[in-house]
């Protein structure tokens, strides 16, 4: 018996009638969801920068700045779009099993970023062959908002080449239903927050 004053502490895996004995959260699940709230900040803050500097301005674009191809870009919001859906589908088919449906669905995601990346090159090589300026105003907030995006692309997109490759071991299926998971997530999130940035930027 404990004594007067003695602080007890839970046991782990003890099992009560209010405890089953597991995790209450996720460790690397509660990690992952953190940093996804610290990218969506990070956005927030640059969208904010965005729209103090669009604000401030009599006209917008500048005048010299070149003309934005909102009819051009709306082929990145198709793609990623697209890609979401694809990676919930694949997603889905992984928790169930099925490894060879899971890959095939990760594989078609990722060309369908793979569009969303060729779509932005156009663009900037667009851009830049016509005279758009990082170090103007209009320039600079361009190309820091979209380039901090289009690297969390290409991080996501590495991601998710390993967990393709990964999950074409033997036996790793099961082992990678959170890697799964997060990278799908991870570009659910991007998704929101590029439609938004094309409402912002494009609009």
């Amino acid at each position: 018996m404990a004594a007067s004053g003695e602080i007890i502490y839970e046991r782990p895996n003890l099992l009560d009638s209010t405890h089953d004995g597991v995790e209450l959260i996720n460790s690397n699940r509660f990690a992952f969801l953190m940093m996804l709230g610290m990218d969506v900040m990070l956005f927030v803050g640059l969208g904010g920068g965005y729209m103090v500097l669009r604000g401030g301005s009599l006209s917008w674009p500048p005048p010299g700045a070149p003309s934005l191809r909102p009819a051009v870009m709306v082929w990145s919001c198709v793609f990623i779009v697209l890609a979401s859906v694809v990676f919930a589908v694949g997603l889905k088919n992984h928790k169930k099993g099925n490894a060879r449906q899971a890959r095939l669905a990760l594989f078609a995601g990722s060309l369908l970023i793979l569009g969303f990346l060729i779509t932005n090159a156009f663009e900037w090589s667009y851009l830049i062959t016509n005279g758009m300026d990082i170090m103007t105003v209009f320039g600079g907030i361009y190309y820091t908002l979209m380039g901090t995006f289009l690297i969390h692309v290409v991080i996501g997109s590495i991601f998710l080449f390993w967990i393709i490759s990964r999950t074409m071991r033997t036996g790793n299926s099961g082992k990678s239903v959170n890697s799964v998971t997060h990278v799908a997530y991870f570009f659910y999130v991007l998704t929101l927050l590029w439609l938004s940035i094309y409402g912002l930027v494009y609009s």
